[in-house]
């Protein structure tokens, strides 16, 4: 049985890079090819195409929530991801030899899981196609 996602949530500068960190250092894959933010660029690339078929940015991402508030198009939208996991972009974040041996990110054996501040507002699709997730939000008061 493959293991569910840690999927890290929570705003910029809320201390997400350190705890991706941590968890690497635990043992939990957060992806091959990372941004400097720590950021799977696989799941960064989904989450802002999210963003762009729901005509939202990250500075108004409403868009988001009257797409996932949908029930038909969060359908589309959670078969177009499902396919996502086992394609060939998917090397990305397995890695070239992760992906040939296992072909889709769901295969991989070992704990993993990625960090991203849009999976705050893409959370609920991610939720459909993984039930089982950990997550794990970071909150940092505005004040701070």
């Amino acid at each position: 049985m493959m293991p569910d996602p840690v999927i890290v949530i929570g705003m910029h500068r809320s201390g997400t890079m350190a705890l991706t960190q941590l968890l690497e250092q635990l043992g939990v894959f957060m992806g091959h090819d990372q941004d400097p933010n720590a950021e799977a660029r696989f799941f960064l690339n989904l989450n802002r195409q999210i963003f762009s078929f729901c005509g939202a940015r990250w500075d108004y991402p409403e868009g988001v929530r009257n797409v996932l508030s949908d029930d038909p198009l969060c359908d589309r939208l959670e078969q177009w991801l499902d396919r996502r996991l086992g394609s060939y972009e998917a090397r990305l974040y397995l890695g070239r030899l992760g992906w040939l041996r296992f072909r889709d990110i769901r295969r991989f054996p070992g704990s993993w899981g990625w960090k991203d501040p849009r999976n705050t507002y893409t959370l609920p699709v991610w939720l459909r196609l993984f039930p089982g997730a950990k997550v794990i939000h970071m909150y940092r008061h505005g004040v701070d």
